[in-house]
């Protein structure tokens, strides 16, 4: 494929499929593999039922040189297989194995939604809440792949999420020897990108020990990014923004929320307050979170809708769009015919009912906090607030 894409850039999703489905038949695989285009993965049916989910490695894929796609395409086939190793039976086995990671909430919450009624009972993953955007589960970690603990695996073991997480937790600091990355005095950043960057949030102790003005304040964007500034540093701050509003992208996004350490080791939401220079910045990345896990959950809410005879919902994208300052972040619109959904962590989508009004809606922006515009639609906010190592293969 190398050739091709150095013609006419990267292959259609469909292309992608196909490429990957050729490599790890070729590597070994004898179970016929189908191509889910609804739902944008490789999945093999029968005893041995598995699958794998798309949507990432295509945008991981694209944002690879030219030189290496045939290589990415080629360790993504050799993890396929790695991701089907079978977890030890015995507790003791697999604690050296065991690593906290932080997803997003949503994903922990809405993903066993979109399974067939046949996955879910195998689909059972343990989790805890960390904050109101982020979870943290467990994964038995391979050289080029991941697996979730599950928990009917825990019950296997004959033991509780809490010693898992406890186990798995001196593990990540085990492999964090290192320091963060100083960006500028009072600014750090993590180094590894090894997938458990944004996990690191849970070494309270080790982020503590970073200088910094003020309580220790922190962002995750991606999986592959931590970064850490100080509450009371308005400098760093502003960094910080900037640096997270640049990994917005990124195919492994997490969260675009701020968190401060209290003094009891919780992560709080953290937003300036109005006055502060760079509060519009963080108001709009947090805007930015909550419109991709309306994303998100947008699909299960159309299933839903769709089984109870009501109108389907359709989602479309907010143009980015500047005027002045502002920079409106490419936003879910879930809208026509509903006048309210359910709010994800106190944003209202607001639609207005006249056809004529749905009509210049479809031209405005999304308002949250202060109005930059004195015109358009309006959302009223609350409070609220795998791949290869390097890229590693996660299901």
């Amino acid at each position: 494929m190398g050739s091709f894409d150095a013609v006419f850039g990267p292959p259609t999703r469909e292309k992608f499929a196909e490429a990957l489905r050729t490599a790890i038949k070729n590597v070994g695989e004898t179970s016929p593999i189908r191509y889910d285009a609804e739902q944008f993965r490789l999945h093999v049916e029968g005893e041995d039922e598995h699958h794998i989910n798309l949507g990432n490695l295509y945008e991981e894929y694209c944002r690879c040189p030219i030189e290496e796609r045939e290589a990415y395409i080629a360790n993504l086939a050799r993890a396929w297989f790695s991701s089907r190793l079978t977890i030890p039976d015995e507790f003791e086995q697999a604690k050296e194995n065991l690593l906290p990671v932080v997803r997003s909430r949503i994903m922990f919450e809405l993903y066993p939604q979109t399974l067939d009624e046949s996955q879910r009972d195998r689909f059972d993953w343990s989790f805890t809440i960390l904050t109101d955007s982020l979870g943290v589960a467990l994964v038995y970690d391979l050289p080029s792949a991941m697996t979730y603990v599950q928990k009917h695996t825990l019950a296997s073991w004959q033991t509780t999420f809490e010693v898992a997480f406890a186990v798995a937790r001196q593990n990540l600091a085990g492999i964090t020897q290192q320091r963060l990355s100083q960006v500028v005095p009072g600014v750090w950043a993590s180094p590894w990108k090894d997938n458990y960057d944004a996990s690191r949030m849970l070494l309270t102790d080790y982020v503590r020990q970073h200088d910094v003005k003020g309580d220790p304040v922190v962002m995750v964007p991606n999986r592959d990014m931590l970064l850490l500034t100080g509450s009371e540093d308005d400098k760093g701050l502003g960094i910080m923004a900037e640096i997270a509003e640049s990994a917005v992208d990124h195919p492994r996004y997490l969260c675009g929320m701020v968190y401060r350490l209290d003094a009891n080791d919780r992560w709080q939401a953290f937003i300036p307050d109005a006055n502060h220079p760079h509060s519009n910045t963080f108001r709009l990345l947090q805007l930015e979170s909550l419109g991709r896990g309306l994303c998100r959950s947008a699909g299960v809410v159309e299933r839903d809708l769709r089984t109870n005879r009501a109108t389907g919902v359709r989602r479309q994208f907010f143009r980015r769009t500047v005027g002045r300052d502002w920079r409106t972040p490419q936003l879910l619109r879930l809208v026509e015919r509903h006048h309210q959904l359910p709010a994800q962590d106190g944003l209202h989508l607001l639609l207005p009912t006249d056809e004529r009004k749905r009509r210049r809606y479809r031209g405005g922006h999304l308002l949250g906090g202060r109005q930059p515009h004195p015109a358009g639609p309006h959302a009223t906010s609350g409070s609220g607030a795998g791949a290869v190592r390097g890229r590693k293969l996660s299901q």
